[in-house]
């Protein structure tokens, strides 16, 4: 039996696919009768731009964790790397340029 994860997101089968994998390698029980791995899909793809609900920079999805998504923003010229849980995103207004 693997050790349960709190949670996954999933966007599109591919990201499915990529997360069975991921799992599997960190020693995840996720075959087919599996109750260890919850799946809850969100609205956001690698990527996407986001921001937190309360504010702040707008950052980019480059990472699906058990604990949240992954994002990557610059402040200035220095690169910043969290996880946040995806509850606190929101998409980002983008102006095309």
């Amino acid at each position: 039996m693997g050790r349960p994860a709190k949670m996954w997101w999933l966007k599109t089968t591919e990201d499915e696919m990529q997360a069975t994998e991921m799992l599997k390698q960190a020693g995840y029980d996720v075959g087919p009768d599996s109750q260890d791995v919850p799946i809850v899909a969100v609205p956001f793809k690698l990527g996407d731009v986001v921001r937190l609900k309360s504010g702040g920079p707008d950052m980019t999805v480059c990472d699906f964790w058990p604990n949240g998504l992954g994002v990557h923003w610059f402040c200035g010229l220095e690169p910043h790397t969290e996880t946040f849980p995806a509850e606190c995103l929101v998409l980002a207004k983008t102006d095309d340029v």
